[in-house]
């Protein structure tokens, strides 16, 4: 068969998949289907069987009401490709919006007519936006100070810099009722088995006693200014211990 038709029964192929109607149904050659049609099956369904792993959630329900201000998603509410570690399989360019005041990931089915919200626990890590994200259950945590759920990884090394986002919406009753969403990150590091939430700058330079000195002198010649940048002064903070400390 030339190459040109076996792209067409291909493609036809696909389109009987998605006219099937449930998503986790393979699709079953007659008796007298040819060799090239087979193959063509036997390919869909295999890499339809792959697929249905990330397909499989629940449908994501919508706000029923829109916000007067902020929104519930990371950065913004517009769907960007990201990788996902889910079920033991790993997938790339996947449509993803991470629900931030639910902390649920959620992405866009196949068909791209509605949003799947994936099993948390299923869910390893995923990245976006240029963010790792790694979900810590509560079975496994070190320490009580960190909750169950997702948190973006800042930086890695002999101690790991983290950030839980939280956002929540509060309701206030005018002539109507508004809705609106605030935001708060909350930063720990992991030292020594255990996470350390860190609350002050005092209590994030007590971290590093060992290198106290050369820290301090650090943040004195790049002036670092803790209150009005926390997220990137820890950061470049953590990251310059850890390159003390290989």
């Amino acid at each position: 068969m030339p190459p040109v038709q076996i792209k067409t029964l291909v493609l036809f192929v696909l389109f009987l998949a998605l006219r099937s109607k449930s998503e986790s149904q393979t699709l079953e050659p007659d008796s007298t289907a040819s060799p090239d049609v087979k193959n063509a099956l036997v390919v869909y369904n295999a890499s339809l069987a792959n697929q249905l792993r990330l397909y499989n959630g629940k449908e994501y329900k919508e706000y029923q009401y829109s916000f007067e201000l902020g929104q519930p998603f990371f950065f913004h509410s517009d769907w960007s490709k990201g990788t996902v570690m889910y079920d033991g399989g790993f997938y790339k360019d996947v449509s993803i919006l991470y629900n931030i005041v639910t902390d649920q990931l959620i992405i866009q089915n196949h068909h791209n007519f509605s949003k799947i919200q994936l099993i948390k626990d299923k869910v390893a890590s995923f990245s976006l936006l240029g963010h790792s994200f790694i979900n810590i259950p509560g079975d496994s945590l070190l320490s009580t100070n960190l909750k169950p759920g997702y948190y973006d990884i800042l930086s890695t090394g002999n101690i790991t810099l983290l950030a839980r986002r939280t956002k929540n919406i509060q309701e206030t009753v005018r002539q109507t009722v508004e809705h609106k969403i605030y935001g708060k990150d909350h930063f720990y590091v992991k030292k020594n088995n255990n996470y350390v939430p860190i609350q002050t700058k005092k209590s994030f330079l007590e971290l590093f006693p060992d290198k106290k000195k050369e820290i301090q002198q650090y943040i004195r010649k790049n002036k670092l200014r803790f209150r009005k940048d926390q997220e990137n002064v820890m950061f470049k903070v953590v990251a310059y211990y850890n390159q003390l400390t290989k």
